[in-house]
Protein backbone atom coordinates (compact mmCIF):
# COMPACT_ATOMS: atom_id res chain seq x y z
CA UNK A 1 0.00 0.00 0.00
CA UNK A 2 1.52 3.51 -1.08
CA UNK A 3 1.79 6.15 1.79
CA UNK A 4 -0.53 9.18 1.03
CA UNK A 5 0.94 11.83 -0.69
CA UNK A 6 2.56 14.80 1.36
CA UNK A 7 1.46 18.04 1.21
CA UNK A 8 4.24 20.55 0.72
CA UNK A 9 4.07 23.77 2.16
CA UNK A 10 5.42 26.62 0.47
CA UNK A 11 5.94 30.30 2.58
CA UNK A 12 6.10 34.13 0.47
CA UNK A 13 7.11 37.23 1.24
CA UNK A 14 4.61 40.24 0.46
CA UNK A 15 7.05 43.14 0.10
CA UNK A 16 5.32 46.73 -0.21
CA UNK A 17 8.00 50.02 -1.09
CA UNK A 18 7.65 53.80 -0.07
CA UNK A 19 5.69 53.99 -3.33
CA UNK A 20 3.00 51.67 -2.86
CA UNK A 21 4.55 48.86 -4.87
CA UNK A 22 4.65 44.94 -4.64
CA UNK A 23 8.60 43.40 -5.35
CA UNK A 24 7.92 40.26 -7.47
CA UNK A 25 10.47 37.54 -9.07
CA UNK A 26 10.39 36.04 -12.23
CA UNK A 27 11.03 32.31 -12.18
CA UNK A 28 13.54 30.98 -14.79
CA UNK A 29 12.15 28.11 -14.58
CA UNK A 30 8.00 28.68 -14.70
CA UNK A 31 5.65 26.25 -12.92
CA UNK A 32 2.70 24.69 -13.77
CA UNK A 33 -0.26 25.57 -11.72
CA UNK A 34 -3.92 24.45 -11.51
CA UNK A 35 -5.64 24.46 -14.42
CA UNK A 36 -2.55 24.08 -17.43
CA UNK A 37 -1.87 27.50 -16.32
CA UNK A 38 1.79 28.52 -16.36
CA UNK A 39 3.81 30.64 -13.19
CA UNK A 40 6.37 32.65 -14.37
CA UNK A 41 6.10 35.39 -11.81
CA UNK A 42 5.48 35.26 -7.90
CA UNK A 43 6.28 36.27 -4.58
CA UNK A 44 9.53 35.73 -2.94
CA UNK A 45 10.00 32.52 -1.04
CA UNK A 46 10.18 28.57 -0.70
CA UNK A 47 9.44 25.12 0.74
CA UNK A 48 9.41 24.61 3.58
CA UNK A 49 11.48 21.96 4.99
CA UNK A 50 11.52 19.72 8.45
CA UNK A 51 10.67 22.21 11.60
CA UNK A 52 11.82 25.17 9.96
CA UNK A 53 10.10 28.23 10.93
CA UNK A 54 7.76 29.78 8.02
CA UNK A 55 9.05 32.90 8.97
CA UNK A 56 12.48 32.27 8.73
CA UNK A 57 12.22 30.46 5.62
CA UNK A 58 10.66 33.78 4.08
CA UNK A 59 13.85 35.65 5.44
CA UNK A 60 16.29 33.42 3.84
CA UNK A 61 14.64 33.06 0.13
CA UNK A 62 13.93 36.83 0.22
CA UNK A 63 17.57 37.53 0.60
CA UNK A 64 18.38 34.93 -1.58
CA UNK A 65 16.36 35.58 -4.38
CA UNK A 66 15.81 39.43 -4.00
CA UNK A 67 18.95 40.54 -2.04
CA UNK A 68 16.53 42.31 0.62
CA UNK A 69 16.70 41.86 3.80
CA UNK A 70 12.84 41.58 5.70
CA UNK A 71 11.20 41.62 8.65
CA UNK A 72 8.61 39.11 8.30
CA UNK A 73 5.31 39.96 9.85
CA UNK A 74 1.81 38.47 10.03
CA UNK A 75 0.44 35.82 8.01
CA UNK A 76 -1.95 37.97 5.20
CA UNK A 77 -3.38 34.44 4.02
CA UNK A 78 -2.92 31.26 3.86
CA UNK A 79 -4.26 28.56 0.79
CA UNK A 80 -4.63 24.75 -0.52
CA UNK A 81 -3.62 23.59 -4.01
CA UNK A 82 -4.37 19.68 -4.93
CA UNK A 83 -2.58 20.31 -8.36
CA UNK A 84 0.08 20.49 -7.32
CA UNK A 85 -0.47 19.34 -3.83
CA UNK A 86 0.93 22.57 -1.67
CA UNK A 87 0.29 24.52 1.48
CA UNK A 88 1.12 28.40 1.05
CA UNK A 89 1.36 30.58 3.53
CA UNK A 90 1.92 34.36 2.92
CA UNK A 91 3.44 37.03 5.00
CA UNK A 92 3.54 40.20 5.17
CA UNK A 93 7.27 42.03 4.96
CA UNK A 94 8.99 45.21 5.65
CA UNK A 95 11.99 46.14 3.90
CA UNK A 96 15.17 46.50 6.82
CA UNK A 97 16.29 48.99 4.39
CA UNK A 98 19.69 46.82 3.56
CA UNK A 99 19.97 45.41 0.07
CA UNK A 100 22.63 43.07 -0.57
CA UNK A 101 22.75 43.73 -4.12
CA UNK A 102 23.93 40.60 -5.17
CA UNK A 103 21.54 37.78 -6.25
CA UNK A 104 22.51 34.31 -5.02
CA UNK A 105 19.71 32.18 -5.72
CA UNK A 106 20.24 33.01 -9.60
CA UNK A 107 19.43 29.57 -10.28
CA UNK A 108 15.86 29.93 -9.59
CA UNK A 109 15.01 33.45 -10.53
CA UNK A 110 15.98 35.84 -13.96
CA UNK A 111 14.85 39.40 -12.36
CA UNK A 112 13.02 41.47 -9.78
CA UNK A 113 10.41 43.69 -10.47
CA UNK A 114 8.56 46.18 -8.27
CA UNK A 115 4.89 46.69 -9.48
CA UNK A 116 2.61 48.63 -8.81
CA UNK A 117 -0.22 47.26 -7.08
CA UNK A 118 -3.06 47.62 -9.45
CA UNK A 119 -0.71 46.16 -11.72
CA UNK A 120 -0.71 42.40 -10.55
CA UNK A 121 -2.45 40.83 -12.19
CA UNK A 122 -1.05 41.23 -15.50
CA UNK A 123 2.37 39.68 -14.04
CA UNK A 124 0.21 36.21 -12.59
CA UNK A 125 -1.40 34.14 -14.33
CA UNK A 126 -3.36 32.88 -11.53
CA UNK A 127 -5.67 34.73 -9.51
CA UNK A 128 -4.19 36.26 -6.45
CA UNK A 129 -5.14 35.11 -3.14
CA UNK A 130 -8.19 36.40 -1.81
CA UNK A 131 -6.50 37.34 0.98
CA UNK A 132 -3.62 38.58 -0.26
CA UNK A 133 -5.78 40.99 -2.37
CA UNK A 134 -7.54 42.13 0.57
CA UNK A 135 -4.62 43.10 2.05
CA UNK A 136 -3.48 44.55 -0.98
CA UNK A 137 -6.34 46.62 -1.13
CA UNK A 138 -7.64 44.77 -4.74
CA UNK A 139 -11.20 43.69 -2.69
Amino acid sequence: MSQPQKRKTIALGVLKDSKNRILIIQRTNPERAQGGRTLTWAFPGGEVEGDVDPKMEVYKEFLEETGYKVKVGELISQRDYDKPFVHLLYYACESEGVHQGIVENTEEVDRLKWVEIPNLTKFFTTDIDPGVAVYLGLK
